[in-house]
């Protein structure tokens, strides 16, 4: 024990030694906002410290693995979200927890009849609580096998089973451990946290020249605080970042692609089809990949067989959603009439896509709009747009694609999701004939940030070339302070949100 003890001291020394500055940030940062967001009235100490032990603790485990690190930050703070975040409160979680609690029950596919949507009375129960804080009384609840007809679960009817998969098991092993709805709730939340975790880990441990965006944007407040809730946007953006792990290193790895990244790739986006529609369009960069990056000309072909397979699964996953008809749809809201109107009306279609990509940028903003679009800070949005965009754009990243062709793929796909995610909303979720598309969210785009460096990194205007390739070289030695440094500031925003949520459901 004792020894140990010596170990543990030892470690703390050394570690303390290395990063009391950013304590002391941390320290100042806690204080400023806390103060700010509560207005000086009364807080909550005990959900305050132990917020700040996870922030602490946080910086401190940072190491030498850029990935493990982040794992660990993830899982640290966005435990804090899972239970700071009131009953229900992010985007559509109330539609998401029906979804998941239909599969805890065995029900893979999707009905269109209001009478085989069917699930447990715990679902009104705890809506019954929907924006009440952790103090709300779920713990007097027990499971019960009595159903009730739920007709909100058609509103995930454009979402497979897949995305459900974690918060149904965490429901589910609350239900056999017999526990109250309250351990339940939040077990449900908390397995989905983690298994978005475990997929950034490895997204950030596959991608090769990338792996400083890739930790920063896996680690975005917004797709944290979304992944502690029961929202399927954890296991999609897990996904997401997966795909675009291999996609990255496709078009700036010096190593011939493979057959077999080509099929894990394919099978990632087929997934995604049936999860995150738009972003299928990944597997599009294949195309313009040269047949000389290919392992050999097989695996060319291969890959043109990948993309013809990745389209026929999303047309297919289209087809099926498209003609199936929810229980609760607004007749309003029909995408075979709304693809009609678009037919019939050329001109008025192009600009309504074309505004929607441009309108795009301005959807950054509620990338810092908590709860149902509630609350938010858009202070905390630009200090976090100073961040990663001085980091995208100054820092000295290996960020190069091997040729122009690449280059041009990449935009190509950017544009192409941006466009497929505004058609998709117009079809499924806009009035038919409107002349404006509703329901587009800028958490939609948080995968496309990882590719931004591609463009807008200009490192080399501001060093000379031999000094840039020095900085490199100084900076892959460095690689644990600059650990440090990154994965400091991204824990810095992720506490400042989990301030601002406190501050809204937990004064007095």
């Amino acid at each position: 024990m004792l020894v140990w003890g010596a170990k543990f001291t030892g470690w703390f020394k050394v570690v303390f030694k290395q990063r009391w500055k950013y304590l002391v940030a941390l320290l100042i940062i806690f204080t400023v906002f806390t103060l700010y967001f509560f207005q000086f009235s009364s807080v909550p100490k005990k959900i305050l410290l132990l917020t700040g032990l996870f922030s602490i603790l946080s910086i401190l485990l940072i190491g030498k693995n850029l990935a493990k690190s982040t794992l660990w930050i993830i899982i640290l703070m966005g435990s804090l979200f899972t239970f700071t975040t009131p009953v229900l409160d992010t985007p559509d979680e109330h539609a998401h927890f029906s979804r998941a609690v239909y599969l805890s029950e065995g029900h893979f596919g999707m009905s269109d009849k209001a009478d085989q949507l069917k699930i447990s009375k715990d679902f009104r129960v705890v809506l019954d609580r929907i924006h009440q804080n952790y103090h709300n009384d779920l713990k007097k609840e027990q499971h019960t096998t009595k159903q009730n007809e739920e007709t909100i679960i058609s509103l995930t009817a454009t979402y497979s089973f897949i995305s459900y998969i974690p918060q149904a098991i965490g429901w589910s092993l609350g239900k056999l451990l017999n526990i109250n709805l309250y351990w339940s709730f939040y077990l449900g939340r908390l397995l989905n946290l983690i298994v978005y975790a475990i997929l950034s880990y490895f997204a950030i441990k596959n991608v090769k020249k990338f792996k400083v965006p890739m930790a920063v944007v896996t680690m975005l407040p917004m797709t944290v605080y979304l992944a502690a809730s029961y929202n399927q946007d954890g296991v999609s953006y897990g996904l997401v970042f997966l795909a675009m792990s291999l996609f990255i290193n496709f078009i700036t790895a010096e190593t011939k692609i493979a057959a077999k990244e080509i099929g894990l790739f394919v099978l990632l986006c087929g997934i995604l089809a049936t999860c995150k529609l738009p972003y299928v369009m990944l597997a599009g960069i294949l195309i313009f990949i040269k047949p000389s990056q290919y392992k050999n000309r097989k695996t060319y072909f291969i890959a043109l067989g990948a993309v013809i397979i990745a389209a026929m699964i999303a047309l297919l996953w289209y087809y099926y959603y498209t003609t199936f008809t929810p229980a609760n749809r607004i007749p309003e809201k029909d995408p075979t009439e709304q693809l009609k109107f678009m037919v019939h009306n050329v001109p008025t279609a192009i600009k309504l896509m074309f505004s929607g990509i441009v309108d795009s940028i301005s959807k950054y903003l509620e990338l810092f709009t908590f709860g149902w679009f509630s609350y938010g800070s858009p202070h905390i949005a630009f200090m976090y747009l100073v961040y990663i965009g001085g980091l995208f754009v100054f820092y000295p990243l290996e960020i190069k694609a091997k040729n122009h062709l690449n280059s041009l793929g990449t935009a190509v796909v950017m544009v192409g999701i941006i466009f497929a995610i505004n058609l998709s909303q117009y079809l499924t979720w806009t009035p038919v004939g409107l002349g404006t598309v509703e329901g587009v969210q800028g958490r939609y785009y948080i995968g496309l940030l990882v590719l931004l460096p591609i463009f807008v990194n200009s490192s080399k205007l501001f060093y000379p070339q031999t000094e840039l390739s020095e900085q490199r070289a100084l900076m892959k030695k460095s690689e644990y302070a600059q650990n440090i440094w990154v994965l400091s500031i991204a824990t810095y925003f992720l506490l400042t949100m989990i301030l601002l949520t406190l501050g809204n459901y937990y004064k007095g």
